[in-house]
């Protein structure tokens, strides 16, 4: 009996110092799931939306695109060699580092003619719902995106090829649809949506300039006027993607093992957090541990929503996040596996903001454009600065204004630095004709010129 009841308090005794040592082992991962819930209260008093399924769009199947774009992106995937190739012509405008003729191009356009009937079902959609299986955002693959900006391309072709030729309905028809791509494709709330949208809606810009070169007339037309609005933009509404992303990462066992223990040699100035031997690593909760990871993560996409908040203007905005940016990057050094992910993202955001406000800049200059142009003919001879100057969103001041008389003309904005870098660096120009390049002796405002 006295036997049995030392063993039994030897058993007791054991219990207790393996508890304490759990304890003393899990408090940190402890820690990190009460992080993050703490990080999940932040972002929803945010505002920021955490359930990813909610943000997605929905739309019923007679206003739907997304089935029109999947069955473009199946043909193209599908299509024979005669009809890639056309596929490239029009999309490009090349043979190889050739450009094609007009008849070239017409020839390509007509070969996949088929294709871009389904293409343009799409267009008379007003909404745009993949309805993906987002079970492994990671892992998901979002295949309509380069297909959608190549339609973008053979629309632009095909918006010159009208113009050339006069048709009016067909070449608005066609700048039409690029704009209407660009807006589909900014559906879904994951931030590449964003970027390709930006560059679809770049592409109509463009396109819509060289309509007007090739037709100066239609630059007082209302209905190509219209087509210079600016596209609203959220710089948050991709976020709630970002965000999925991140929490369904599968820190696997070698990442946490790596980020959390003495094994392998951390980078230069980088104190991962917290340090346990190799031992005592594999009694803590790594559940607990993944959620502390997912938790920091959460907190800088947060931290990002609030920066990114509309209410303040494209400067202060862009302002928040660079110096969001460079406070998360000297804090990145000192957090191992978060930090690396930290580090990745947050010149993405920034240049996100870029993006966007690079076209707030361009849309900005268009209408002043096809007003100039409206009034004044297609090669105008300046006195002076024209009456109306459109404003520079990144420095609220009119943007600079270059010209050569009978030549072209061209409004420049000074970019996220706010300095006139002569049309490199951040600097936007639009410059019409599209092909007018940089003189030596412009009429100009600009204090280097």
């Amino acid at each position: 009996m006295r036997k049995l009841a030392g063993v039994l308090v030897v058993a007791a005794l054991l219990a207790l110092a393996w508890f304490g040592v759990r304890r003393g082992v899990n408090h940190h991962a402890w820690n990190a799931a009460a992080d993050y819930e703490a990080a999940q209260r932040a972002a929803k008093e945010a505002g920021l939306e955490l359930d990813f399924k909610r943000a997605l769009p929905t739309a019923p199947p007679e206003q739907n695109a997304g089935p029109d774009y999947r069955a473009f992106v199946a043909w193209a995937r599908s299509a024979d060699k005669a009809e890639r190739e056309a596929y490239g012509i029009a999309a490009s405008g090349r043979v190889g580092s050739r450009l094609v003729s007009d008849t070239e191009a017409s020839q390509a356009i007509a070969a996949i003619r088929p294709a871009l009937e389904i293409a343009e079902r799409a267009l008379t959609k007003p909404k745009c719902a993949f309805e993906r299986d987002w079970s492994d955002p990671v892992g998901t693959l979002l295949p309509e995106y380069a297909d959608m900006k190549q339609l973008a391309k053979i629309m632009a072709s095909e918006a010159r090829l009208h113009a050339k030729a006069g048709r009016r309905e067909a070449t608005l028809r066609a700048l039409t649809g690029i704009r209407r791509v660009s807006e589909h494709a900014d559906d879904e709330p994951i931030l590449i949506a964003t970027l390709v949208s930006v560059a679809i809606r770049a592409i109509a810009d463009h396109t819509l300039l060289e309509v007007v070169e090739a037709q100066p007339q239609w630059a007082g037309d209302p209905a190509f006027v219209a087509l210079t609005e600016a596209t609203p933009r959220d710089l948050r509404a991709g976020l709630p993607g970002e965000v999925a992303f991140a929490q369904s990462v599968d820190f696997g066992d070698a990442q946490l093992m790596r980020h959390f223990t003495s094994e392998g040699q951390p980078q230069e100035g980088e104190t991962p957090m917290p340090k346990l031997d190799d031992f005592t690593y594999r009694l803590v909760d790594r559940d607990a541990l993944r959620k502390g990871v997912t938790a920091r993560l959460l907190r800088f996409y947060t931290d990002f929503y609030v920066a990114a908040d509309p209410k303040h203007d494209l400067p202060t905005r862009f302002k928040a996040i660079r110096d969001l940016e460079t406070q998360l990057q000297a804090q990145a050094k000192k957090e191992g596996l978060v930090g690396k992910r930290v580090e990745l993202f947050a010149p993405i955001m920034a240049g996100w903001v870029q993006s966007v406000g690079r076209e707030q800049a361009r849309t900005a200059m268009m209408p002043a454009i096809l007003e100039i142009v409206a009034k004044m003919g297609p090669r105008p001879k300046f006195d002076a600065r024209p009456p109306t100057m459109p404003i520079d969103p990144w420095t609220g001041m009119p943007c600079l204004f270059e010209a050569t008389a009978g030549e072209g003309f061209r409004f420049r904005s000074f970019g996220a630095n706010g300095v006139d870098d002569m049309g490199q660096g951040d600097d936007v120009e639009v410059s019409f004709p599209t092909s007018f390049k940089r003189p030596k002796q412009p009429m100009s405002d600009s204090p280097t010129a």
